[in-house]
């Protein structure tokens, strides 16, 4: 069979490492899940040199249930990849439009300043990867262009509606501000920002002051590791 070449859709995950500009190039290696990977030799050479794909998919459901399981391979692909002497890491996108759109997400460190490059797959490229890996050998070539500028400002956005009987008690309303740079955020969160704040206007607008406090809190810098939330 001849070598064929095709483009695949990937972006980087939150926080991984560039690859060297030319890129890196390696063979891939197929996991069913993060289980399938742990349960291999975790020996440090076991694969040297190679790229590591967990493919486990999203399952879809009307409560969101489903992404926390399918998210734990972002987290966790490249250091278990790492531990064994990968390369790099592919997943397939925590997601499950078949739109050629690649999610991303902020992906974790074995230890501080310690990874691999990691990068999620759009859902119709994971299948063909897949596709073709079942007919044989499939070699990547990974590039990517990330930078880790390092600690930059951000803030929360706090509102309050003042309790007439207990207004040191608090109901929170609370959402995200920031999402990541692949899409607008009109879902994740500018939605949970429009729903808290136009229920507090509701309640403004009512002219009733509640009995305890109602406090409006916009978290900032979420997506990079709850930072907004963990400071307020």
């Amino acid at each position: 069979m001849r070598n064929q070449h095709l483009s695949l859709a990937v972006t980087a995950l939150g926080f991984s490492y560039a690859t060297p500009p030319e890129g890196l190039v390696g063979d891939v290696v197929r996991f069913d899940n993060m289980d399938a990977l742990r349960a291999s030799s975790d020996a440090s050479d076991a694969l040297a040199g190679r790229i590591v794909f967990v493919d486990d998919s999203m399952t879809r459901t009307k409560d969101g249930s489903g992404y926390g399981p399918a998210a734990s391979k972002r987290n966790l692909a490249a250091i278990e990849g790492m531990k064994r002497g990968a390369i790099a890491a592919l997943i397939r996108s925590v997601a499950t439009s078949n739109h050629r759109f690649p999610h991303t997400g902020k992906m974790a460190y074995a230890e501080v300043g310690e990874s691999i490059p990691a990068a999620a797959l759009a859902v119709p490229d994971a299948d063909q990867l897949t596709r073709a890996l079942e007919n044989g050998p499939v070699t990547v070539r990974l590039s990517l262009d990330t930078d880790h500028p390092g600690l930059q400002p951000s803030g929360n956005v706090i509102a309050e509606i003042p309790g007439r009987e207990l207004p040191d008690e608090i109901v929170l309303l609370g959402a995200h501000l920031d999402s990541w740079d692949l899409g607008t955020g009109a879902l994740d969160d500018g939605a949970g920002v429009a729903i808290v704040t136009a229920a507090a206007r509701l309640i403004i607008e009512s002219g009733l002051q509640p009995r305890r406090t109602i406090r409006v809190v916009l978290f900032g810098a979420e997506e990079t590791g709850v930072q907004g939330g963990k400071f307020y």
